[in-house]
């Protein structure tokens, strides 16, 4: 009863709170209508306007005056759900997978390219520089892109950046983030694929930079930082920001990449109130928050820096390479250094053998592994578990009312054998982890068990 009534009085809270901003921050915003009818968006920095793209209109809000400028009936295709990108006031509109262009023109979307729909560049990173269009990466045919193109405005194609000046390169990623620094390109974060296991994508750690001048890369090191665990992140000048999710809670961070600084805010109530990704101009956050929680009607507010950011906790370095080492430390120190390096590193890989095993998934070797929701149930129940467990709990996961008891005794076994096939696979060995026996209380009844020292378990 006394947890009940804290978490109703933190509600509580939160509603008033959004009242009081309602009425005094929040008295300065746009309503946009049903967050749903909204296909896409896009901002012209330039002009300073927000374009919203809905099922068959286009409105345009002056960011400066902060209102609605105008409303035009919109003519369109494909093109609409494209990932938008604005250059010297155009709007295009860039195929997610392949290589069509769109453009705004005349409130109606049509195409400018001769490109077709390779479906080689998925997830691809989409920006501007120079008044061009380029993209870097993105995934396709079982392998991730290590390079940028460009849409070449003669040909209407789009073509190439070949990394002539560099001699190295870094490996393919998709769903990166790039940043423009003059004519450097930082590239970091997203998702890579697995040498000899090119369907099994983890976590990209290194950070690399890109000159278009001298068409050279250098990596600048690597990182721990997992950007795919934050979903809502977009940038801030030369920054980028990340939020765990739209309804953030504990903590968020900024990375400037430039100092290699990674700031740590606290989370504010305001925050909590996000339904899309902000950004950012001027010195100010233009946020997308719910109007009225029982509705899908949405609103647009300004907040400024000091405002949004919240009180700051900590910075932290983002990423590390020698450079920095040997710079900071003397040979006495360096020696030390490497040893308990060597120690946690030794102990990592201890780690890094066994496989983790989370609420819903398992990882190994920093890969999601492959398995359905039954078979993670079944795993977990046997990890859990400090004695046999009884084949009736197993067929409590994997039972099927309309199926009678042998039937569901026959998908339960086989579940196991896929289970125990794909483990022997994932660790290169010959047993099956998962085994029975009869029960030495009934012999009628089979107990399983699973050879646990293949597992990382957390000691509560």
């Amino acid at each position: 009863m006394k947890q009940l009534l804290l978490q109703l009085l933190r509600y509580s809270s939160s509603i008033l709170f959004f009242l009081l901003c309602s009425s005094t921050v929040f008295s300065q915003s746009i309503d946009l209508g049903n967050v749903g009818l909204i296909k896409n968006k896009c901002v012209d920095k330039q002009k300073k306007e927000l374009y919203l793209f809905y099922t068959d209109s286009v409105v345009v809000i002056d960011l400066v005056k902060f209102s609605k400028k105008s409303s035009n009936k919109l003519e369109y295709g494909e093109g609409l759900l494209g990932l938008t990108v604005c250059v010297n006031s155009k709007i295009y509109f860039v195929q997610n997978g392949g290589g069509k262009l769109f453009q705004l023109k005349d409130n109606k979307i049509i195409r400018i390219d001769k490109s077709f729909n390779h479906k080689m560049q998925i997830n691809s990173t989409i920006f501007n520089y120079n008044d061009t269009n380029y993209r870097y990466g993105g995934y396709g045919f079982w392998s991730n892109r290590n390079f940028f193109t460009y849409f070449d405005k003669t040909s209407s194609e789009w073509d190439v950046v070949s990394p002539e000046g560099s001699k190295v390169l870094p490996e393919g990623t998709q769903q990166s983030i790039v940043t423009i620094i003059g004519d450097d390109f930082y590239v970091y974060g997203g998702f890579k694929s697995e040498k000899f296991k090119p369907l099994n994508h983890t976590i990209n750690d290194e950070v690399w930079k890109f000159n278009i001048k001298t068409k050279s890369w250098k990596k600048i090191g690597t990182t721990d930082f997992d950007t795919s665990n934050h979903i809502v992140k977009f940038p801030v000048n030369n920054d980028y920001i990340f939020f765990n999710s739209f309804k953030n809670e504990g903590e968020f961070f900024k990375v400037d990449i430039l100092d290699n600084k990674k700031t740590f805010y606290k989370s504010i109530t305001f925050h909590r109130f996000l339904n899309d990704i902000p950004f950012y101009l001027d010195g100010v956050f233009y946020c997308y928050i719910v109007k009225d929680f029982n509705t899908s009607e949405i609103q647009l507010v300004k907040r400024f820096e000091d405002e949004f950011l919240g009180e700051k906790i900590r910075e932290e370095k983002f990423y590390y390479n020698n450079e920095t080492l040997y710079l900071s430390i003397g040979v006495l120190v360096s020696l030390l250094f490497i040893s308990i390096i060597s120690f946690k590193l030794l102990k990592w890989n201890k780690k890094r053998k066994l496989i983790i095993p989370l609420n819903n998934h398992l990882v190994y070797k920093r890969r999601i592994l492959n398995f359905d929701n039954k078979s993670i149930q079944i795993i977990n129940l046997l990890l859990k578990s400090k004695k046999e467990v009884v084949s009736k709990d197993i067929l409590n996961i994997t039972e099927n009312s309309d199926f009678n008891y042998g039937h569901n005794t026959r998908i339960m076994n086989g579940k196991i054998k896929e289970i125990n096939f794909k483990l022997k696979e994932i660790l290169y060995i010959k047993n099956d982890l998962i085994t029975f026996k009869k029960s030495n209380s009934d012999k009628r009844i089979k107990v399983y068990t699973i050879d646990k020292s293949y597992f990382f378990i957390k000691k509560n």
